[in-house]
C-alpha cells in the first residue's frame, strides 16, 4: 500500500474515533491532526479535502465540511470512496436526506448499506443489499424485517427518514451530532435508535429527547401511530474503552 493511502487511512481512523465517541477537543490534538492533514496536501489534494471534511464534523463545522468535501468531489471525478464518506458525514451532521440521495445513486458496499439503514431507509437498504448479496442476504434477516414493517404497515420509506432525520437535526442543532445507530425488531414494531458520543452528557440528552417528543406529539398521522419508535442512546464507555 502506498504511504499516502497508509497515512490517510490513519488519519481516517483517528477521526471517526473522535466522530464516534466525541473526545474533547484540546489545544494539542486538532492542532496536531490538521498538521498531519496539511502534509498531505500536495502529494493528494483530494484526500487531504476529504479528511478536511471529515474532521470539520468532529469540530461541528457544517459550512466548512460541505465546502471541502464539495471540491474532493469536483476534483475526484466523484470518487466512490469520497462519495461513501461525505454521505456518512452528513449524516453525522444531521442531514439524512441527502445521505441517502448518495446512497440510492451508488453501487452497494456494505458500509453505505448500514447507514442508508441507520438512516431509515429501510427499503433501499435491503435493495441494496440484495444487490451486493444475492441470496446470502438471509444472513442479514434485520434488513428484511425493517423492510417488511413498512409493507405490513403500508408505509413508505420517507416517512421514516422524515423523522429520523428530524431527531438527527435536532441533535446536531444541540451542538452534538448522531455517530450510529441500529433499528430493533420488537414483535411486529420497530425501535429505531440513533447514538451519540459518550462525551454527551445525559441530562442533556433527556432534555433532547422531551424536545423531540414534544415535536411528534403534535402531529396526528405520526408513524409512531403504527408500531414505529424511536430512542437517543449514549455510546457505552466500553465500547470506548474497547476502541
Amino acid at each position: 500500500m502506498p504511504l499516502t493511502a497508509t497515512k490517510t487511512n490513519e488519519l481516517t481512523n483517528e477521526i471517526n474515533a473522535l466522530v464516534k465517541f466525541g473526545i474533547p477537543q484540546d489545544n494539542l490534538h486538532i492542532p496536531r491532526l490538521n498538521r498531519e492533514i496539511e502534509k498531505i496536501r500536495d502529494v493528494d489534494a483530494n484526500e487531504f479535502l476529504m479528511l478536511k471534511g471529515m474532521l470539520a464534523v468532529f469540530q461541528h463545522d457544517k459550512s466548512l465540511m460541505r465546502e471541502t468535501y464539495d471540491k474532493a468531489i469536483h476534483r475526484s471525478g466523484r470518487h466512490p470512496e469520497i462519495l461513501e464518506n461525505y454521505a456518512c458525514s452528513l449524516m453525522f451532521s444531521g442531514d439524512l436526506k441527502e445521505s441517502i440521495a448518495i446512497v440510492r445513486e451508488s453501487i452497494p458496499t456494505q458500509s453505505l448499506i448500514l447507514l442508508a439503514w441507520r438512516c431509515g431507509a429501510y427499503h433501499t437498504a435491503y435493495e441494496k443489499a440484495l444487490l451486493l448479496l444475492g441470496d446470502n442476504i438471509i444472513q442479514y434477516p434485520h434488513l428484511s424485517n425493517s423492510k417488511v414493517f413498512l409493507e405490513k404497515n403500508n408505509l413508505n420509506e420517507d416517512q421514516v427518514i422524515e423523522v429520523v432525520d428530524h431527531i438527527a437535526k435536532a441533535v446536531w442543532e444541540a451542538g452534538y451530532h448522531i455517530n450510529g445507530g441500529y433499528v430493533a425488531s420488537i414483535e411486529d414494531d420497530i425501535l429505531h435508535t440513533l447514538r451519540v458520543p459518550a462525551s454527551v452528557p445525559v441530562e442533556s440528552l433527556l432534555d433532547l429527547e422531551d424536545r423531540i417528543d414534544d415535536h411528534f406529539s403534535t402531529m396526528e398521522n405520526r408513524i409512531q401511530r403504527k408500531g414505529f419508535s424511536y430512542s437517543l442512546e449514549i455510546t457505552e464507555k466500553s465500547d470506548l474503552e474497547a476502541a
